[in-house]
């Protein structure tokens, strides 16, 4: 799965599609579709598919993917856009994937068990050709994901700052990739994952991005077994205003659970967090003190000693006195 280098923002590939309609009011598996390669080992090309197909699609079955970053060549200086483009995907409403950044790394484009992203010559490779990035997915049986490398093209340069090439947007393509996306089948753009390339504009995803993730999480749930439960596809603070009461609640978990706990800090940073509640509810009952005036709520759930990521962000707030009715 490529990304292609335009010319004069639109050139002419084997696969020129998008959607250009920013606002499209109704969105249907027809505006997107998913990557389908039956085969197994490690593949950077795949079949265009409706969420619906008979066959499915590739896919992880775990909710909590790591990339590790090679800073080689031009991968210097790229951490926040990577981590940007991972918090495009992770930042999507009811899905519970959680991409993130692991560090740094000497991993190259193989078969190695690392996820990686790097900078590189790609020339060589295949289903690249003039590509700005190629992704590989490595598929077991069952087209389970358990590996993805993302490879930037070095012949070009890199930015961070908005202008040609823009590592955020181009990241953000190849990881809707590493999660299974395929390009989708409307020609126009710019959707994150259209293709050619189309600048700044696809930092930003569009619903057909979102809803090609949210097509993955409901056609495949998250395998329980061995893995931290995923985190809680919605987190609620409604301030009671009476004395700094808040009722603080979440959806469960797909997973078993044996606890949810839930987290708070005074920093939008989760700098000092404290704990709240821890036990198996799915909601409960907080008081912020008048020195606190608010604070920032994150929710996660556990199996045993695993736990999974963090649900945010709500804010809890102080309320001098005791209303009623409110607003007062």
């Amino acid at each position: 799965m490529s990304h292609t280098a335009p010319s004069a923002r639109l050139a002419t590939t084997a696969l020129v599609v998008g959607l250009a309609l920013l606002g499209w009011p109704g969105v249907t598996s027809a505006d997107y579709k998913m990557i389908q390669n039956t085969s197994t080992g490690r593949l950077t090309s795949g079949a265009q598919v409706e969420c619906n197909a008979p066959a499915g699609f590739a896919h992880w079955n775990t909710r909590d993917v790591s990339w590790r970053h090679n800073t080689a060549n031009q991968g210097a200086g790229k951490k926040t856009a990577l981590e940007n483009a991972m918090a495009s995907w992770t930042n999507v409403t009811n899905a519970t994937y959680q991409l993130n950044y692991d560090g740094t790394t000497s991993a190259g484009f193989g078969t190695d068990g690392i996820n990686t992203v790097l900078w590189g010559n790609t020339g060589s490779l295949p289903d690249c050709g003039s590509c700005l990035a190629l992704t590989a997915l490595v598929l077991q049986s069952g087209q389970v994901i358990v590996e993805s490398d993302v490879i930037f093209t070095n012949e070009l340069t890199w930015t961070t700052n908005g202008s040609d090439y823009d590592t955020e947007s181009v990241a953000a393509h190849e990881l809707g990739h590493s999660l299974g996306i395929h390009h989708p089948s409307m020609a126009g753009g710019p959707e994150t994952m259209s293709n050619p390339y189309f600048g700044i504009g696809m930092r930003s995803l569009h619903p057909n991005d979102n809803a090609a993730l949210q097509c993955s999480e409901n056609r495949y749930p998250a395998v329980c077994s061995g893995n931290p439960p995923p985190r809680p596809l919605t987190l609620s603070v409604i301030n009671q205003y009476c004395w700094g009461y808040n009722l603080v609640s979440w959806s469960a978990s797909t997973c078993p659970v044996t606890r949810y706990e839930v987290w708070g800090s005074t920093s939008m940073s989760f700098t000092n967090p404290f704990l709240i509640y821890s036990g198996s509810a799915t909601s409960t009952t907080m008081q912020v003190t008048q020195s606190q005036i608010q604070v920032y709520v994150w929710v996660r759930a556990c199996y045993n000693s695993l736990c999974g990521h963090y649900r945010g962000l709500g804010i809890a707030q102080y309320y001098a006195g005791c209303c009623v009715t409110p607003p007062c």
